[in-house]
């Protein structure tokens, strides 16, 4: 095996010995499922079984994975069992271009899985494109949601965003055409507004692992597009709901919170300041914070 073979397995090795680390430490394990679709990959609790905790289920966005929550959950688990999952075409699970990404099957996708460990009710928070899908099962099985929670989310289109117009100027989506480790970089810029630090060589990992996703990324977008406006039905959606916004949110413009809050039937708003579109990688323990919150109203008030 050549020299730069053998760094870059090394590399890669001690990249996922530091995500097995973080796993740990947020008390969550990897499991598997089938689901129609194929196989679904999760993060657990470790000994949720031990006691009755409400269940979270964690929905990350286009081209991120379970593992983005890593930050977040660790101050959630001891409070709540976390289901934090890859969606289809991300991460462990199943990746597929024959399959049909849109936001209703990806929605169902949840709701098998769901069934498959026998949870009856959950706490859905959704991210970004996760934040659709989070809407989208709520408003079609309200019987296994208890409360929403959309973080940044997609879904409605007031103004547009900073990148929406970016991308118009450069002809492409700068959050999809990652094929260099500057391009990484310029995306990572773009979601935040400080980026935590992470060393070059798992850049090195992420943006060929990006570079790799590609064409899948656009298809997903592509698919999942078509039906992503969830304006028409946000009205119709009782439940208890809090959204979480980035303030300086360069992706989906701070006017598209406004739009949730004022037409989700029961939402409150909550909005971060030196935060851009993920805030809780950048802000891990305070999004927390408000997450525990909302839901310790929830569950106190049953």
């Amino acid at each position: 095996m050549a020299l730069g073979n053998i760094i870059k397995k090394i590399k890669r090795s001690l990249f996922h010995f530091l995500i097995r680390s973080l796993r740990k430490s947020a008390n969550l394990r990897l499991n598997t499922a089938l689901v129609n679709i194929g196989k679904i990959s999760y993060l657990d609790n470790i000994n949720y079984h031990k006691s009755k905790k409400d269940t979270l289920v964690l929905i990350h966005g286009l081209g991120a994975d379970k593992d983005t929550w890593l930050q977040c959950a660790k101050y959630l688990t001891k409070n709540y069992r976390i289901i934090a999952l890859d969606l289809p075409g991300h991460g462990l699970s199943h990746q597929d271009f024959s399959i049909n990404y849109s936001i209703e099957v990806l929605s169902q996708c949840i709701r098998e899985l769901l069934i498959n460990l026998k949870i009856e009710k959950v706490h859905i928070i959704g991210s970004s494109m996760g934040g659709v899908i989070a809407t989208k099962l709520s408003y079609m099985h309200p019987e296994m949601v208890t409360s929403l929670i959309l973080i940044n989310s997609y879904g409605v289109f007031k103004s547009p965003s900073y990148v929406t117009k970016l991308a118009d100027e450069l002809g492409y989506n700068p959050m999809l055409e990652i094929n260099t480790k500057e391009d990484y970089k310029r995306m990572l810029s773009l979601a935040m507004v400080n980026p935590p630090y992470i060393p070059e060589f798992i850049l090195d990992i992420l943006s060929e692992d990006m570079k790799k996703r590609v064409k899948l990324n656009n298809k997903i977008f592509s698919n999942s597009d078509v039906d992503s406006d969830q304006i028409s039905i946000l009205s119709k959606i009782k439940k208890p709901s809090l959204l979480i916004w980035g303030a300086q949110d360069k992706i989906l413009h701070l006017d598209d919170a406004d739009v949730f809050t004022s037409e989700l039937g029961n939402c409150s708003k909550i909005i971060i300041e030196d935060a851009g579109h993920v805030p809780m990688v950048e802000k891990p323990k305070l999004t927390a914070k408000y997450i525990k919150n909302f839901l310790d109203e929830i569950i106190c008030a049953k």
